[in-house]
């Protein structure tokens, strides 16, 4: 049912929209631009966009690059945003597409087309393609074959389609990666039974998927070996003949992008306890270039520098231990910050910071599940909750254990009893 109701809506707008949708502008096979005032610059086989753009674009010339330079191509719901439908070597990049039936249609059968020409080679890049009307589809790719490849759908921005990317009919050796779907009803959608490509080969890695739950816990072309690359352990299932073997854990963010994460042994500790907590740090190369860069981990006024290279899609982990002795009742901030590397675009994740609040003894809990300032029932009740715990069991409760001894047990029960009431 989805093939036939997709077939013969995109079917229908092939058809009528080149030749009757008002305010169409063309890119004519001479490489003419009509009409002549539409405010796309030409500069031999490069289009640019002067400004945002209301109208429907149609290509008839080869061979040519149109950048949209970050601008907008808007439409009213109706009607595809690019059709390529008799063009082949053609460059769609660095647009923003929205409001249209379509995004971008790639659209042939045999008699469909004015030359009768297969469109192929075509290359969708670094475009946002976003809110299609109901039913509507990103990218749409009907019928072309070709010897080697077909079509790249790359680096794009995919979000609250129907469908994201669709590929139907005979398609086949289209290449797609390096994407962000994000939120589309039906993410991807490839009823050819070709040969079509979801990801590119390890370690570039394929595409993120916003509704994928996947897991980093290995590494390597087989996800066997024990680290993390920024590529999800398990594929993304599209359909049962179809998947990204390398799905991102992150939205892709271009081919030099570094992140932080950390992990931190005890998060609330107690007032003049002589405790070592352990923060472990890991360093994430997402991108697909060897990244030479400093981390600055810091506790409190402590800082440490230090040197890192870390290869493409492959991870350092470093392991800080910091004494809080002598701390007093507060809050302390831990940070580790990688230095943005050189092309880097998303630096959101180069900096983590983790918290240690500094408690009174026994104040275990509160309302919001932290320490309140007081001892109370909420406190009792947890000890007892974690009684019979020890590191790795179901109900282990660091902060429960009260004499730093790995278990939970009547002693701790017996000293948060005996501080029951007291407040700081």
């Amino acid at each position: 049912m989805l093939t036939l109701l997709l077939t013969s809506m995109l079917t229908l707008a092939f058809n009528v929209q080149p030749l009757k949708a008002s305010g169409t502008i063309y890119i004519r096979a001479d490489g003419s631009v009509d009409p002549p005032t539409a405010p796309i610059q030409q500069e031999g086989d490069l289009y640019i966009f002067a400004n945002n753009i209301y109208n429907s674009i149609v290509v008839e010339r080869d061979n040519v690059v149109i950048d949209g330079n970050d601008y907008t191509l808007q439409g009213t719901g109706k009607g595809s945003g690019f059709d390529l439908s008799v063009v082949s070597n053609v460059t769609v990049k660095n647009t923003i597409l929205t409001h249209f039936e379509n995004g971008i249609i790639i659209f042939y059968f045999e008699g469909s087309t004015p030359t009768g020409r297969v469109p192929v080679h075509n290359t969708i890049v670094n475009n946002t393609i976003t809110n299609c009307s109901q039913y509507g589809v990103g990218i749409y790719i009907w019928d072309s074959t070709c010897s080697d490849y077909e079509h790249c759908i790359i680096d794009n921005t995919i979000r609250n389609n129907w469908i994201g990317v669709a590929l139907e009919g005979n398609t086949r050796y289209t290449k797609v990666y390096h994407n962000n779907f994000l939120n589309n009803t039906y993410q991807a959608y490839d009823v050819t039974g070709q040969t079509n490509w979801w990801n590119n080969s390890y370690p570039s890695g394929g595409n993120y998927w916003s509704d994928h739950t996947g897991v980093d816990g290995y590494i390597g072309p087989y996800q066997n070996i024990t680290g993390s690359d920024g590529i999800s352990d398990t594929p993304y299932t599209i359909d049962e003949n179809n998947s990204d073997n390398y799905p991102l854990m992150k939205p892709y963010a271009g081919s030099h992008d570094i992140g932080t994460t950390m992990s931190i042994s005890k998060t609330i500790i107690r007032e003049g306890d002589n405790t070592t907590v352990i923060i472990n740090v890991t360093v994430i190369n997402y991108g697909e270039q060897t990244e030479n860069f400093n981390l600055t981990f810091q506790t409190n006024t402590t800082i440490q520098e230090q040197e890192l290279t870390v290869t493409s899609r492959n991870s350092t982990a470093l392991t800080f231990r910091w004494n809080t002795t002598g701390l007093t009742k507060g809050n302390y901030m831990i940070s580790a910050q990688a230095e943005p590397v050189l092309g880097e675009t998303d630096i959101t994740d180069n900096t983590f910071t983790g918290w240690i609040m500094v408690a009174m003894l026994c104040d275990i809990t509160g309302p919001d599940g932290v320490p309140d300032g007081k001892v109370d029932m909420r406190d009792i009740g947890t000890a007892t909750q974690a009684f019979g715990s020890y590191p790795g069991h179901e109900r282990w409760n660091p902060i429960a254990d009260i004499n730093n001894d790995n278990k939970v047990d009547m002693k701790d029960i017996g000293t948060v009893a005996k501080e029951f009431g007291k407040t700081v």
